[in-house]
């Protein structure tokens, strides 16, 4: 490619800084197992153990814990190191609560004024990852969004996209294999949504189904209201609208760069 002047993609992944992906704002802490040791040196301790996800959790906070909707106060945090003060994203860590609430795992522990949407149904773009079978509205599936499991069923295929030109296909009923789509989504228990242009939230899903005893990762999906606030939120014309977000013009054109290269799908998540 002798029209790239860029660095090597070694290179760009060694130096690209990705600290700025931690969201600070929207505490999210999904459980991920609850810890009761009985031993006769703590006889009442209830720990709540799992990763941060977002946001900050302060030993003082309150919280809420979705989807009882059940709010108490932390009174302590345990850390691999020992009992800590404060937790950040990405922090392992186990919660003790003021008062023993009824949370199990996949429960999400979050602000009082800042807490997730809870819904069954939603919007999703989706990448179907199986080749042993199609997505369509007459199977169910494994829904997992961090450490909670739901059942769900695709209701419907709303469009296929066109990798090669991004068009909407609309007609079809069913994915294939390495097709990307948006599907609407009906689940047996709510999921946890939340509405907001910030990265590194758990609101991305995977699909997961058993065939001949195996175990196979079939999507991945993020949430439509996302992209709609996106959209809302990088109007011109929006007083909303973050500051930081300053588009770049690159040295090689998008035109430029379709009509020598065609256009790569990225799959995430």
């Amino acid at each position: 490619m002798s029209w790239f002047e860029g660095p090597t993609l070694l290179h760009h992944l060694e130096n690209v800084y990705i600290a700025s992906d931690d969201n600070r704002i929207d505490t999210r802490f999904p459980v991920q197992y609850v810890i009761r040791p009985q031993r006769a040196d703590t006889p009442d301790y209830r720990g709540y153990a799992g990763r941060v996800a977002g946001g900050m959790l302060r030993v003082g906070d309150d919280i809420m814990v979705l989807p009882s909707g059940l709010t108490s106060t932390i009174t302590g945090i345990d850390s691999p190191d020992g009992a800590v003060e404060q937790a950040e994203p990405g922090q392992a860590i186990t919660v003790l609560l003021k008062d023993d609430l009824s949370i199990t795992r996949g429960d999400m522990l979050c602000r009082p004024n800042n807490r997730p949407r809870t819904s069954q149904e939603l919007e999703a773009m989706l990448c179907w990852m199986d080749d042993a079978a199609h997505c369509n509205s007459t199977r169910f599936y494994t829904v997992k969004q961090t450490t909670k499991l739901a059942r769900g069923k695709v209701s419907s295929v709303l469009y296929r996209l066109d990798i090669s030109n991004l068009h909407r296909e609309t007609g079809v009923n069913e994915l294939k294999f390495n097709e990307i789509g948006r599907v609407t989504l009906h689940t047996t228990s709510p999921l946890f949504l939340t509405i907001t242009t910030r990265t590194a939230l758990p609101d991305h899903l995977s699909l997961l189904t058993n065939h001949q005893d195996k175990q196979s990762l079939l999507a991945c999906c993020s949430h439509r209201d996302l992209d709609r606030q996106f959209r809302q939120m990088t109007k011109s014309n929006n007083p909303n609208k973050p500051s930081e977000a300053i588009w770049h013009e690159p040295g090689v054109t998008r035109a430029r760069r379709w009509n020598k290269h065609g256009l790569v799908a990225q799959r995430s998540g």
